[in-house]
């Protein structure tokens, strides 16, 4: 019986401890340090903070804008209502206003096409791929992508290295008869 008053005192310790959010040393479980819930950031940090937010948002919204407006492009291209030459230059323009990140990768991958040849490469893989992955489900998608596979081979804008470019770009599509 003296024993079992300091047990049961050591196993509600024991159980406290357990069921406790904090350890001895002041860390949480999941290792952190306890600290405030609300950090104490002075007016100028709140400001500069909420700068960074809309900088952030506004980049987000052109690459939106960007995006939405490819995807509209793409979709005329398919369509047949706009040339592939005439889409690169469209996109060209977007880039430039509202993801010049897309044209700085596209001249870090193509270094010596221009700005056009650039987008002309990306643009027809994406749908190359859209075909390969049978993204439109209409039959007559391989053939389309023949005929602009054919309208770029006919070009007299054509020059040998853009052709060599296109050509590696677009290796994941099956043989067709212009390539």
């Amino acid at each position: 019986m003296r024993y079992v008053l300091p047990l049961s005192v050591l196993a509600a310790i024991g159980i406290v401890f357990a069921l406790s959010e904090f350890t001895l040393s002041g860390q949480t479980k999941e290792g952190c340090l306890d600290q405030p819930r609300i950090p104490n950031y002075t007016f100028a940090e709140m400001r500069k903070i909420d700068d960074c937010t809309r900088e952030l948002d506004a980049v987000k919204g052109r690459q939106v804008t960007f995006s939405s407006a490819f995807d509209d492009v793409r979709v005329a291209v398919w369509k047949g209502e706009v040339d592939v030459f005439a889409a690169a230059d469209r996109v060209v323009e977007l880039a430039r206003v509202n993801s010049p990140v897309y044209l700085k990768v596209a001249a870090e991958r193509f270094p010596d096409l221009s700005e056009r040849e650039r987008v002309l490469i990306l643009m027809t893989g994406v749908l190359a791929v859209e075909v390969k992955f049978q993204r439109w489900q209409a039959l007559s998608s391989q053939e389309r992508l023949e005929e602009i596979l054919c309208e770029l081979s006919v070009s007299p804008e054509m020059n040998p290295q853009l052709d060599r470019e296109l050509s590696t770009t677009l290796a994941c599509v099956p043989n067709t008869p212009c390539r």
